[in-house]
Protein backbone atom coordinates (compact mmCIF):
# COMPACT_ATOMS: atom_id res chain seq x y z
CA UNK A 1 0.00 0.00 0.00
CA UNK A 2 2.77 2.44 0.90
CA UNK A 3 4.58 1.64 -2.36
CA UNK A 4 1.47 2.59 -4.28
CA UNK A 5 1.23 5.88 -2.39
CA UNK A 6 4.89 6.60 -3.13
CA UNK A 7 4.33 6.00 -6.86
CA UNK A 8 1.29 8.29 -6.82
CA UNK A 9 3.28 10.99 -5.00
CA UNK A 10 6.10 10.80 -7.58
CA UNK A 11 3.59 11.11 -10.40
CA UNK A 12 2.00 14.15 -8.77
CA UNK A 13 5.40 15.83 -8.40
CA UNK A 14 6.13 15.11 -12.04
CA UNK A 15 2.81 16.61 -13.13
CA UNK A 16 3.42 19.68 -10.96
CA UNK A 17 6.83 20.35 -12.50
CA UNK A 18 5.40 19.98 -16.01
CA UNK A 19 2.59 22.41 -15.24
CA UNK A 20 5.07 24.90 -13.79
CA UNK A 21 7.20 24.79 -16.95
CA UNK A 22 4.15 25.15 -19.21
CA UNK A 23 2.96 28.11 -17.18
CA UNK A 24 6.32 29.81 -17.56
CA UNK A 25 6.28 29.31 -21.34
CA UNK A 26 2.75 30.69 -21.59
CA UNK A 27 3.79 33.74 -19.57
CA UNK A 28 6.67 34.32 -22.00
CA UNK A 29 4.35 33.97 -25.00
CA UNK A 30 1.90 36.45 -23.53
CA UNK A 31 4.68 38.96 -22.80
CA UNK A 32 5.95 38.63 -26.37
CA UNK A 33 2.46 39.02 -27.82
CA UNK A 34 1.98 42.21 -25.80
CA UNK A 35 5.42 43.41 -26.92
CA UNK A 36 4.52 42.99 -30.58
CA UNK A 37 1.09 44.57 -30.10
CA UNK A 38 2.58 47.71 -28.57
CA UNK A 39 5.47 47.73 -31.00
CA UNK A 40 3.13 47.96 -33.98
CA UNK A 41 0.53 50.33 -32.55
CA UNK A 42 2.41 52.74 -30.27
CA UNK A 43 5.01 55.41 -30.80
CA UNK A 44 8.77 54.85 -30.44
CA UNK A 45 8.84 55.86 -26.79
CA UNK A 46 6.08 53.42 -25.86
CA UNK A 47 7.72 50.64 -27.86
CA UNK A 48 11.05 51.20 -26.11
CA UNK A 49 9.46 51.12 -22.66
CA UNK A 50 7.53 47.97 -23.59
CA UNK A 51 10.75 46.38 -24.84
CA UNK A 52 12.42 47.05 -21.48
CA UNK A 53 9.41 45.65 -19.61
CA UNK A 54 9.38 42.53 -21.79
CA UNK A 55 13.12 42.07 -21.24
CA UNK A 56 12.58 42.09 -17.49
CA UNK A 57 9.67 39.64 -17.71
CA UNK A 58 11.42 37.10 -19.93
CA UNK A 59 14.81 37.70 -18.26
CA UNK A 60 16.86 38.40 -21.40
CA UNK A 61 18.95 41.45 -22.35
CA UNK A 62 17.04 44.24 -24.09
CA UNK A 63 19.02 43.69 -27.31
CA UNK A 64 17.78 40.10 -27.54
CA UNK A 65 14.08 40.65 -26.82
CA UNK A 66 13.08 40.74 -30.48
CA UNK A 67 15.00 37.56 -31.34
CA UNK A 68 13.66 35.79 -28.26
CA UNK A 69 10.08 36.75 -29.02
CA UNK A 70 10.38 35.69 -32.65
CA UNK A 71 11.27 32.20 -31.47
CA UNK A 72 8.52 32.12 -28.86
CA UNK A 73 5.64 33.05 -31.15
Amino acid sequence: MSILLAIIALNLFSIASTLKENGKLLMYKEACARYYAFYSSGNDEQAESREKLTASIVDVPVELVDAFCQRMI
